[in-house]
């Protein structure tokens, strides 16, 4: 009986360590976006006051403000430049489907939330060549490549990677 709890109690603390270096790694990348944000110099908005009571603090936040056109998405984060392994995404027949970067910073390991697969990379869709293709497994509700012709990130099966 003892063999069995020692076992569970391993099991439970290794569970428990995986999901602590997942949130270290998401704490990173939250980390890093923040300090991107300051350097870039977006502006400081100071959230209003509420005239209702509350224990919460006030916090402020930054906000990018784009007052030309509030209509037009901002365009998504390219990686580093120095960082850059170009890749070709292909399909089971070679088709070649989108170029892009795989992702090898602190947060190649994690996609929205999600830990990155065994077998899988964090890519960077810099340029799609055939937007109707399908996605191997649909991501935030996208079936096809069209929505990565302005970039974007995606999870790629790495045996469909092709490095040059």
């Amino acid at each position: 009986m003892n063999a069995l709890k020692d076992e569970f109690k391993s099991y439970v603390q290794e569970a428990v360590k995986v999901q602590f270096q997942d949130f270290q790694l998401a704490i990173q990348g939250t980390m890093q976006n923040m300090m991107a944000d300051l350097n870039r110099g977006s502006p400081h908005v100071t959230t209003p006051r509420s005239e209702f009571a509350s224990n919460s603090v006030h916090r402020s936040c930054n906000l990018t403000q784009n007052l030309d056109n509030v209509f037009t998405p901002s365009p998504v984060e390219r990686p580093n430049s120095f960082d850059k392994t170009p890749v070709i995404l292909i399909d089971r027949e070679n088709k070649e489907l989108a170029k892009g970067y795989v992702v090898t910073d602190v947060t190649a390991g994690i996609y929205h939330g999600k830990k990155v697969g065994i077998g899988e990379k964090k890519v960077y869709i810099d340029e799609v060549l055939e937007p109707d293709a399908p996605l191997w497994f649909p991501q935030d509700g996208n079936h096809t490549f069209s929505a990565y012709v302005a970039g974007g990130y995606i999870i790629w099966f790495e045996p469909w990677l092709k490095y040059i």
